[in-house]
C-alpha cells in the first residue's frame, strides 16, 4: 500500500495539469490502461522484487485514473449542487473499497485477479463511452502559461484534508493489532460499519454542503473524528470498538465531501483538474504520513495513547480551518 501511495503523490500533480492542457479523455484512459495492465501483471510475474515494481506502475496508473475521473465528474455536476453531486459519485468509490476485501479474502489470489481484470476491462471499455467536456480552444496570441503543478485555491482545503486523514493513516494501520491487544476479535466488522455510516450521512453531508456552506458539514465533522478518535483510545469492548468506527465513517464523509466542494468551487474553470490534484495529494499524504507518524509513536506511548495524541490533528485541522475562513471572508465558501 505504501509504494502505491508513493506512486500516486508522484503523478497526481502532473496528471492534473495535463488534464487541464491535454483533455481528460487522454489522462483518465491513459491511467486506466496502466490499471488493467497491471492487475493482469500480477499474475504473470509472481516474484517479490518484480510484483514491488508492478505496485509502483500501478500507482502511477492509479494516480492518473482516479485524478481523472474525480475531475471528469466535476465537469458535468452542477455547481449549484456540488456537495450533493459529488457525495454520491464519492460513494462508488467507497463502495468498492468495503466490498473488494472482502471479495478477494473469499475467492482466493488467482481468482481476485481474473475478477479484477474482468472489471477493469469493463471499466476501460466505459471510458472510452463517455461523453468529456472538450477543453475551450486557447488563442494562438495567449501566451504559454508556466508549469503550475498545484492549484493554490485548493491548497488550504488539501492541507486541512491531510490533517484530518492522518487520523485515518493511524486507524488503518494500527486498529488490528491494537484489538488484539484488548481481546477484540473479529475487528473487520469495525470497516463494515465504517462504510455504512459513510455510505448513510454522505448525501445528506452533501446537500448541507450545498445548503449551508462549507462549515456546516466541516466543523461537525472534524468534532465527530476527535471524538471518535478519543474514544478508540478508551475502548476495551468491541461494542465501543463499533461506535467508533461508526463515528469516524460520519466524520470522513461530512469532512472529504465538503473539502473536496471547497477546493473545486474556489478554483478557475480551467483548474478543475490542478484542483483535484492538489486536493487528493493532501488527502494521501495525509493516510501516508499517519501511518508513519503513529509507527513512530507507538515506539513510546501505548496505542491507547497513540490514537489520543493523533486525535489532536484534526482539531489543529479545525484551527486551520478558522485562520482560513478569516482570511477568506470575501469569498464563497
Amino acid at each position: 500500500g505504501g509504494i502505491i501511495i508513493i506512486a500516486t503523490l508522484i503523478v497526481r500533480p502532473f496528471a492534473g495539469v495535463a488534464l487541464d492542457s491535454m483533455g481528460r479523455k487522454k489522462v483518465f484512459i491513459t491511467g486506466m490502461l496502466i490499471v488493467l495492465l497491471m492487475t493482469v501483471a500480477y499474475a504473470l510475474f509472481p516474484i517479490v522484487g518484480v510484483i514491488l515494481a508492478i505496485r509502483f506502475i500501478h500507482g502511477l496508473g492509479w494516480g492518473m485514473a482516479s485524478t481523472g475521473s474525480t475531475t471528469i465528474a466535476a465537469d458535468v455536476i452542477p455547481k449549484q449542487r456540488f456537495g450533493e453531486g459529488m457525495a454520491y459519485f464519492s460513494l462508488s468509490s467507497r463502495l468498492a473499497r468495503a466490498g473488494a476485501p472482502a471479495m478477494a479474502l473469499s475467492i482466493g489470489m488467482f481468482n481476485t485477479v481474473i475478477s479484477a481484470t474482468i472489471f477493469m476491462v469493463i471499466a476501460t471499455v466505459m471510458a472510452f463511452c463517455i461523453k468529456y467536456r472538450q477543453l475551450p480552444a486557447k488563442p494562438k496570441t495567449a501566451a504559454k502559461s508556466k508549469f503550475a503543478p498545484y492549484e493554490k485555491a485548493a491548497v488550504w482545503p488539501g492541507i486541512i484534508m491531510f490533517l484530518i486523514n492522518c487520523s485515518y493513516g493511524a486507524l488503518v494501520s494500527f486498529i488490528a493489532i491494537y484489538a488484539y491487544t484488548r481481546g477484540i476479535k473479529n475487528i473487520g466488522v469495525f470497516f463494515t460499519v465504517y462504510a455504512i455510516a459513510i455510505i448513510v450521512t454522505r448525501p445528506f453531508f452533501g446537500k448541507l454542503v450545498d445548503s449551508k456552506g462549507v462549515a456546516a458539514a466541516l466543523l461537525p465533522g472534524i468534532i465527530a473524528a476527535i471524538i471518535a478518535m478519543v474514544l478508540l483510545s478508551m475502548a476495551h469492548s468491541l461494542v465501543l470498538f463499533l461506535i467508533s468506527g461508526f463515528i469516524y465513517g460520519i466524520a470522513f464523509g461530512a469532512c472529504q465531501n465538503s473539502l473536496q466542494t471547497m477546493a473545486v468551487l474556489n478554483s478557475p474553470p480551467d483548474r478543475i483538474g490542478a484542483a483535484n490534484a492538489t486536493f487528493f495529494t493532501g488527502f494521501d499524504g495525509g493516510i501516508g504520513f499517519g501511518s508513519i507518524l503513529s509507527g513512530a509513536l507507538t515506539a513510546w506511548f501505548t496505542y491507547s495513547q497513540m490514537y489520543l495524541l493523533i486525535a489532536i490533528l484534526p482539531l489543529v485541522a479545525m484551527g486551520l480551518f478558522f485562520i482560513y475562513q478569516k482570511r477568506h471572508k470575501p469569498q464563497k465558501q
